[in-house]
């Protein structure tokens, strides 16, 4: 590898360690759905399986597996709403035909729209699919920011909210601005005025696919279940 490093001369460092990763993850016995690379590894870092090439994270590739699987991105017109866009899955999202794909952020400089999640500046009903990943957790309303996403969703749309849930509180509990959501999430969402179906997907799918995507529900009380939310009928 350092001949490697070598031969690049005076290459910038991120493409150094593109080409490091390229060798040190050579393999087929994982797939990434993002970006469909196949590695002999996933990479670790601080604790998380991370794509070598997208960058992708359990829960996102938890999520492209499920809207694939299920076909939730299949009808053409989509109005999808993503908040707080991971690159991995937004880069699929843009790729769709046919479809109008909106990213709303605030940290983010590229989101199509800087708002918050509890003010979305669109109009009732605007949009037939929402993804939302681990952003209500950090709202400084939560209840306010679900009741956006029920008011922008369509009649017959599904908003698809992921969060992290610790299994052993019955309970949300918030300190200092700071939220841990519990087992009441679907609760909460369905005060909201969602109809709520809780998905824990990756125990769902067969063990060895839910380990060569590198989905498999991590050891401990954390949960990553999808919440797939509607309209009343």
């Amino acid at each position: 590898m350092r001949l490697t490093e070598r031969l690049l001369g005076g290459v910038s460092g991120s493409l150094v360690e593109r080409v490091r990763d390229r060798v040190r993850f050579a393999g087929s016995d994982v797939r990434c759905p993002c970006c469909e690379g196949r590695f002999g590894r996933f990479k670790r870092v601080d604790g998380e399986l991370e794509c070598p090439r997208c960058g992708s994270l359990k829960r996102q590739r938890l999520l492209w597996l499920f809207l694939t699987a299920e076909r939730l991105l299949a009808a053409r017109g989509l109005r999808i709403l993503h908040l707080a866009p991971e690159p991995a899955v937004e880069r699929r999202l843009r790729m769709l035909e046919g479809a109008e794909y909106v990213t709303v952020g605030i940290a983010n400089p590229l989101a199509d729209v800087r708002a918050e999640v509890d003010s979305l500046p669109f109009e009732d009903g605007s949009f037939d699919r929402i993804l939302c990943s681990y952003v209500l957790e950090g709202a400084p309303d939560d209840t306010r920011a679900m009741a956006e996403l029920r008011r922008v969703l369509s009649p017959d749309g599904l908003a698809v909210i992921q969060a992290p849930v610790n299994a052993e509180l019955e309970r949300t509990v918030e300190v200092g601005g700071l939220r841990a959501y519990g087992l009441d999430l679907e609760d909460r969402l369905r005060d909201s005025g969602f109809r709520v179906r809780v998905v824990p997907y990756a125990d769902e799918m067969d063990e060895v696919a839910a380990e060569r995507h590198g989905v498999l529900s991590p050891y401990g009380p954390l949960r990553n279940d999808l919440y797939l939310c509607q309209a009343p009928r």
